[in-house]
């Protein structure tokens, strides 16, 4: 592991591994933007629904 995150700084790093067959590479490399777009929207829905619940008063 690294070096200690300093205290209120959080690192999401998901390793998503996908094997697939068949397609072209430029097809391939297509599919893999888009669905890195779509796991970084849902990570930042995630995240922000986490902030909002946890400024709340009482954090509830």
């Amino acid at each position: 592991m690294g070096a200690p995150a300093a205290p209120g700084v959080v690192t999401i790093a998901p390793v998503i591994t996908i094997q697939a067959s068949g397609g072209t590479p430029a097809a391939n490399a297509d599919l893999a933007a888009q669905f890195g777009k779509q796991v970084e929207n849902t990570m930042r829905g995630l995240v922000a629904a986490e902030m909002k619940t946890a400024l709340r008063p009482g954090g509830c």
